[in-house]
């Protein structure tokens, strides 16, 4: 028979699959210089007026109570870890991006949030027990921008005492498609959720996938904002002023305009991947 029936990886290397693909995807940002780079348009585009539903759902499909410390792994500018922080003990919020810490404490401050504490590291080089302890929930926001998917999982799962949780996007995003037809680019997307999923298996980890809709919008000023985050997404590259102008007139043709903001359809599918440290595991040694 098959070695490949008695392996859970079914004899693929999801880890190398997920490289190859987030290598070669249109939108994408690794490193800490990168985000460093983005965070003040981010503050500004991102973290705007965003009306979603995103976050309340996210937190509503998670098992918290009032006496939980949470890890938000890649939590950027405390989207998570802010409102997290007003229902648990304690939240760590972990970043490789310094700029984006910074995003974070000014957020907490604002809200006067004391329980929240911020680190400074690249999460597949964290030490668990030693940099970071382990938290009763570890979380992943949209976060898996690594080409170590596996080592980045590895974490997550030593450092969880009860149990993980994995927001990821799901299937082709559309408003990038489009950005890439403007660009006269073949659209390649980041890597699905079921490359998470299998790796996940092949680790012998049993997870569970629930996928759901969010609605949203993003309301902007100013177009040129938009511009700026395509170009960090797209690899930190500088458009010439043609292709700005190109872009420019995508968003303001794709967008409503009322009142002299910008109006963005921000509505998505989502997977949240999850599972318990306490569940069952395959034997993978097999």
């Amino acid at each position: 028979m098959d070695k490949a029936c008695f392996d859970p990886s079914y004899g693929i290397d999801w880890d190398d699959l997920w490289r190859q693909q987030l290598r070669e995807a249109s939108f994408r940002t690794l490193g800490a210089d990168r985000w460093n780079a983005g965070a003040a348009n981010w503050g500004k585009a991102m973290d705007g007026t965003v009306s979603s539903n995103y976050v309340e759902y996210l937190l509503s499909r998670m098992d918290l109570s009032p006496d939980m410390t949470v890890l938000d792994v890649g939590c950027g500018s405390g989207r998570l870890a802010i409102p997290l922080a007003k229902l648990v003990r304690h939240v760590t919020a972990l970043d490789q991006s310094p700029a984006m810490l910074e995003l974070t404490i000014k957020n907490a401050e604002a809200e006067d949030l004391r329980n929240i504490k911020t680190v400074h590291m690249d999460w597949t080089k964290a030490r668990i027990d030693i940099d970071v302890e382990a938290h009763d929930i570890v979380l992943s926001s949209s976060s898996l921008l690594t080409l170590e998917l596996r080592e980045f999982l590895n974490r997550m799962d030593r450092a969880a005492k009860q149990r993980c949780y994995i927001s990821w996007g799901v299937g082709m995003a559309v408003r990038d498609a489009r950005v890439c037809q403007v660009l006269r680019e073949e659209y390649r997307p980041t890597p699905s959720h079921i490359v998470i999923y299998n790796q996940l298996f092949s680790m012998g980890i049993l997870a569970n996938v629930e996928i759901y809709q969010t609605a949203g919008s993003r309301q902007v000023k100013d177009i040129s904002s938009l511009v700026k985050t395509v170009a960090h997404r797209a690899h930190g590259r500088t458009f010439d002023e043609a292709t700005e102008e190109k872009l420019k007139d995508f968003f303001a043709k794709e967008m409503v305009c009322q009142d002299g903001s910008y109006s963005q359809d921000m509505s998505s599918c989502t997977a949240l991947i999850s599972w318990d440290k306490a569940g069952p595991r395959l034997a993978t040694g097999i």
